[in-house]
């Protein structure tokens, strides 16, 4: 019989055990307060802080916080329905490595780095299937994705891999959402005069479900893998004749789609597309199967 919970009893998992079963420490701790790099961008500073007394956290970066279902929701972008299923199987039988209040020396513990085995063509069922429940067709995935092998903590996870244009790979599952190093964004050079933004992948793998049945592609695409790398960006989106942002509706994505807009008239907000729903792939999954999907992202 596979395990259960209900979102009272998830309530009180210790947040700071289950982000380290995600590869999460902190870089400060001063209980009862743990302080990270924010998992939801990449930053410097850490500005996403735990309070483990009261079992809740807060991004000072965005101004949001919550309990442990808030952010698995958001982390993982689904709803709280199908990520309790994955929560009482890890609440089961992980083994979370212990976090010592007041000692940062696990901090450069070399066994913490997420260390890429190897990567292949996507063929796992567990990947399979959560491809399908974020509406992904098969083909899509494989022409850009490859299914990843990787260490972390002694443990070995199979997840979707998608490559940065500096060698590291964005890795997602059910269970799992991190990157290897290096962090880059993923430029995908077509040789036309315009290009589409996306935050995340899945994003893009979205957009490609819709797309990929056309004779020939009609723009180039960047997915940035990251809100922080907007700006370094700003030079290769700055080559083309437009540039097309479908990027989240969320209080960051709107505030950098903003920015962009004052920079240059080659900036265009296309998120109307997915109207009313915070991303792309929100959007495409309400929708139901892909494949049935009509309409023309581009505008």
């Amino acid at each position: 019989m596979r395990p259960k919970i209900n979102c009272r009893q998830a309530r009180q998992i210790d947040l700071v055990d289950y982000l380290a079963s995600l590869g999460m420490y902190p870089t400060r701790v001063s209980p009862p307060n743990f302080w990270y790099r924010s998992p939801f961008r990449t930053e410097r500073t850490a500005s996403f802080k735990v309070n483990r007394k009261m079992n809740a956290w807060y991004d000072f970066g965005e101004g949001t916080g919550g309990n442990l279902i808030d952010f698995g929701s958001r982390y993982f972008q689904c709803p709280v329905r199908e990520w309790l299923p994955g929560l009482a199987a890890w609440n089961e039988k992980a083994r979370v490595m212990p976090v010592i209040q007041g000692d940062n020396r696990h901090l450069d513990n070399r066994s913490g780095k997420i260390e890429i085995l190897d990567d292949r063509d996507l063929e796992a069922n567990t990947l399979l299937r959560y491809l399908r429940q974020r509406q992904i067709p098969l083909p899509v995935a494989r022409m850009y994705c490859r299914e990843v092998d990787f260490r972390l903590y002694g443990k070995i996870h199979t997840v979707i891999g998608f490559a940065n244009n500096a060698g590291g790979y964005e890795l997602r599952s059910a269970h799992f959402k991190g990157s290897s190093s290096p962090k880059d964004m993923t430029f995908l050079d077509r040789g036309q005069t315009q290009v589409a933004v996306f935050e995340g992948f899945f994003n893009f793998l979205s957009y490609a479900a819709l797309t990929h049945r056309r004779p020939q592609d009609d723009c180039n695409i960047l997915v940035l893998n990251s809100l922080s790398f907007l700006c370094k960006a700003r030079s290769c989106m700055e080559r083309h004749r437009s540039v097309r942002l479908y990027l989240d509706h969320d209080q960051a994505g709107q505030q950098r789609t903003a920015q962009a807009l004052l920079w240059s008239h080659q900036y265009a907000d296309a998120s109307s597309v997915y109207e009313g729903f915070n991303d792309f792939n929100a959007w495409l999954q309400a929708q139901g199967t892909g494949q049935h999907i009509t309409g023309d992202p581009a505008g």
